[in-house]
């Protein structure tokens, strides 16, 4: 990560930006990874990872896309929410439930996904950037360019999580790109290959960005 970092920030003047972004990755202490289960410390694992209503959605089939329900914001803390699922539902099996009495505890307990998250603006963006300019193929050249106009699509900045409890996402500061589709957040994985694109539209600032959020998940 520390080359990648390297490689991006050096293509630009600002070295003491790059030794700090560099700094903060080699000072942070290597953690035990955090499992979503009782040990979490935001505390609602029984929602987002197990538990009844976790159980209940996914047997019934409530969403289309079981990732949906997960990224539903809830509009109660989660013991709050656990709490009325019992009572309404407790002496009932799961399996025997009523899908329309689930669907209207959902409403009633849980928002939108993607709430949390609006579109963003890339002001360094450009039309032609020069490594795409630069290919002669016409078509690899069309096709580089469509992928440059998406980046403008999929630019997405946080809006303010007041309570963390109630979100399953991660609030970052920064504005970064999503992979599209079912995917309203950055994946570890899917990132490596979108800065790589970044890198080729001469996005730079967006980079930054994006690595930026990454050293802010780890340290949080």
């Amino acid at each position: 990560m520390v080359t990648l970092i390297r490689s991006v920030f050096l293509s630009q003047p600002s070295i003491l930006e790059l030794d700090k972004v560099i700094a903060d990755i080699e000072s942070t202490k290597q953690k035990n990874n955090e499992v979503c289960d009782e040990t979490d410390k935001i505390a609602n694992w029984n929602i987002y990872c197990s538990g009844p209503i976790l159980t209940a959605m996914n047997l019934h089939q409530v969403e289309m896309d079981s990732k949906t329900f997960v990224d539903r914001p809830l509009k109660a803390d989660p013991d709050v929410v656990l709490q009325e699922f019992k009572k309404e539902f407790g002496k009932t099996k799961i399996a025997n439930i009523s899908v329309q009495k689930l669907i209207n505890f959902r409403n009633r307990f849980f928002g939108e996904p993607g709430t949390e998250l609006k579109g963003c603006v890339i002001p360094e963006w450009k039309e032609l950037p020069p490594k795409i300019a630069r290919i002669k193929d016409e078509n690899l050249k069309r096709f580089a360019l469509f992928l440059n106009q998406r980046w403008k699509d999929l630019c997405r900045q946080m809006t303010r999580i007041e309570n963390p409890k109630q979100n399953s996402l991660i609030e970052v500061p920064h504005p970064f790109i999503v992979p599209g589709g079912r995917f309203r957040e950055f994946y570890y994985w899917d990132a490596y290959w979108i800065v790589k694109g970044l890198i080729a539209s001469d996005l730079l600032v967006m980079v930054r960005n994006m690595l930026k959020n990454f050293i802010h998940c780890v340290k949080k």
